[in-house]
């Protein structure tokens, strides 16, 4: 019994571990500047050919510049509006990318993801 509840408390907090980590938001842009750190980082792990440079480049501007406009706006300040701006956003980023990169670039995007963000967030110290 004692075991069962020691692997129950290890998973549990494995997930915690796991959610705080996932807490730094990819695609939370508050400038150009984010969007330019993440553009940086997805071509450095990338290696993206200059069409899909200028694409993702588009894509991660265009987006950023909504985000900030949406922002602006003072019913959109609130914490879950945020939240709901940025999960919004992250699907319409990934489900570009996904045709932009490719099945198999998309893969790679995939399985690397942690070390984008890892690279964006290094970015900022």
């Amino acid at each position: 019994m004692k075991k069962l509840f020691s692997i129950t408390m290890l998973v549990l907090f494995g997930a915690a571990v796991a959610f705080a980590q996932e807490s730094f938001q990819l695609y939370k842009f508050n400038s150009q500047r984010d969007a330019e750190k993440v553009l940086r980082a997805l071509n450095a792990e990338l290696k993206l050919n200059a069409e899909q440079y200028k694409s993702v480049e588009d894509l991660l501007f265009k987006s950023a510049q909504s985000q900030v406009e949406l922002y602006a706006k003072e019913q959109n300040k609130d914490v879950h509006m945020v939240e709901m701006i940025v999960t919004r956003n992250t699907r319409h980023i990934e489900g570009n990318l996904q045709n932009i990169l490719g099945e198999k670039l998309y893969k790679t995007y995939n399985d690397k993801k942690a070390a984008i963000t890892k690279a964006v967030q290094t970015s900022d110290k």
